[in-house]
Parts: C-alpha cells; structure tokens; sequence
C-alpha cells in the first residue's frame, strides 16, 4: 500500500467538500471517462488498529473492500490509483467519475447506523 506525504492546498482546486469527501473541480469539458482525484476522509470510520496502546489509523480493510468490489480491474497500472494519505485520516483516490460515484455509495453504506 501506497502512503503519501502531506499535499499542499494550493495543488488542489476544491470544488466540494461533503460527506467527508474533497473533489478535484473538474472541468466543464470533461468526459465520462477522464480520471478524478478524490480525497476521502475516513477518520469516523472504524479503521484503527491499537498499537502499544494507541490508535493508529489503519485503512488497509476499506482499501481492500473498495478495490475488490469496485471495478478491481482498473487498480494497478495506469492512471487509476488508491492510496492511503495517514496524515488526514484520509484515502487519495484517481479513478473515473462513475467509479466515484461507487466509491461514494459505498463509503455511505460503511457510515449508516445498524439497526437494532
């Protein structure tokens, strides 16, 4: 897994934050098909694990649910891409917008309360 360093502000254009989610504005020419940066803030997600008795954020169980159950073909190589930004509690995604969208609704169903 891929961890990055802190990215500055300035080299994003954030055109919405909601939800815990960041997006890149893209523009107004874009295609269906064009890559997207997204940053996904997981920080009120269970994605800690205990280590000497602090927690440390650990996102390697939702990375792995959303690159086996969202389009798992198009990880790897190429221009789609899905790592772990620990500074911000957050995941850095590239990918299509349709496969955002994915990645959206399956963050949501993670955050819905259980019923009793």
């Amino acid at each position: 897994m891929k961890s990055l360093r802190p990215l500055p502000l300035a080299a994003l254009l954030i055109a919405l934050v909601a939800a815990g989610v960041a997006w890149a504005k893209p523009a107004a020419n874009d295609k269906l098909d064009d890559v997207y940066t997204v940053i996904y803030s997981l920080a009120d997600l269970p994605v800690y694990r205990l280590t000497e008795g602090a927690p440390e954020f650990d996102p390697s169980a939702v990375i792995a649910l959303i690159e086996s159950s969202i389009a798992p073909e198009s990880w790897g190589p190429g221009p789609a891409s899905l790592a772990e930004y620990a500074e911000q509690k957050s995941v850095v995604i590239s990918q299509t917008k349709e496969r955002h969208i994915q990645v959206i609704e399956l963050l949501k169903s993670l955050r819905k309360p259980t019923k009793k």
